[in-house]
């Protein structure tokens, strides 16, 4: 529908994630279809893959969730508990192409190049040399690939299950909502009391601002009720104030910053520490995005 004014279903396009109005094609989690359409969206099914449903993580979740809650924030439980909570979906959405790095005789080297996309060659001056590579075929040489339990329908469940959750605030509460992202919500009003909290499904509240900017997704500063600065821009952990955050609604205005990025080269085998640029600039359409430059 042309007149939401919090689109629900998210649309990738050159690289970034928008929420669109209009038409276009997409692939989408059936349950995230059927939650849309409750909201105006018309949809034509072109194709779509099919899937067992089942409740697989309900005790992995239950117990690593009870861990955390009783366990001191900073200890090894809580951090390990937290930990295997927030990257558990991720996991399963890994990209099975990762670089592997392997000692290999100097002699096998051309084996590995016709089977995989060597990323990085160093000689080891010993008959031996470390090798990045990436397969990017079948390869005959079974033995040597890198097994991964991913699943593509798991990860696109659960996050689809989270901006579903998250759908029926933003409707809601459209006419007081600011920003919203995977997990959060900024409102210029209170959520009910049962909605908050520290139990599962809960929010629980970060702050409660006098000002606050939101320029872009994870990209915003505000002024808590006790004079706190809040400041997210990400990819950077340099905190910058609201007045700094006010000249970004100039037309035409960018801000630059910068910080110490750590790199490492395995060729030369070093680490080194370089200094990064960012500019943040507001641009048509997509308002605000970040330039990154390496000195």
């Amino acid at each position: 529908p042309d007149n939401l004014y919090a689109p629900i279903l998210q649309y990738r396009f050159n690289n970034r994630t928008m929420a669109p109005t209009g038409t276009w094609t997409g692939i989408y989690f059936s349950e995230e279809i059927y939650n849309a359409m409750n909201y105006g969206y018309k949809i034509t099914v072109i194709d779509g893959y099919l899937f067992e449903k089942e409740h697989i993580f309900t005790n992995y979740v239950n117990d690593l969730y009870h861990m955390k809650e009783h366990s001191v924030k900073g200890t090894p439980d809580y951090a390990i508990s937290k930990l295997l909570l927030n990257s558990l979906y991720g996991r399963f959405g890994m990209n099975p192409n990762l670089p592997t790095h392997k000692i290999i005789d100097t002699s096998e080297f051309d084996q590995y190049a016709d089977s995989f996309l060597i990323e990085n060659r160093k000689e080891l001056q010993n008959g031996k040399e470390l090798i990045t590579y990436i397969k990017i075929k079948n390869s005959e040489v079974n033995n040597l690939d890198t097994k991964l339990n991913i699943s593509l329908p798991i990860a696109s469940a659960v996050t689809a299950y989270a901006r579903i959750y998250m759908s029926q605030f933003k409707m809601k509460y459209r006419d007081h909502l600011y920003y919203s992202d995977t997990d959060s919500i900024v409102l210029d009003t209170q959520l009910p009391n049962h909605l908050i909290g520290s139990k599962l499904g809960q929010f629980k509240l970060e702050c409660i601002l006098k000002e606050g900017i939101f320029l872009a997704p994870k990209v915003y500063a505000g002024i808590t009720t006790d004079n706190k600065n809040i400041c997210k821009i990400k990819g950077s952990k340099v905190s910058l104030s609201l007045e700094e955050f006010k000249s970004l609604l100039i037309k035409e205005s960018n801000l630059t910053i910068s910080q110490d990025k750590w790199f490492r080269s395995l060729r030369e085998s070093s680490i080194q520490i370089k200094e990064s640029l960012y500019t943040l600039m507001e641009v048509p359409f997509l308002k605000i995005f970040l330039v990154i430059i390496i000195h």
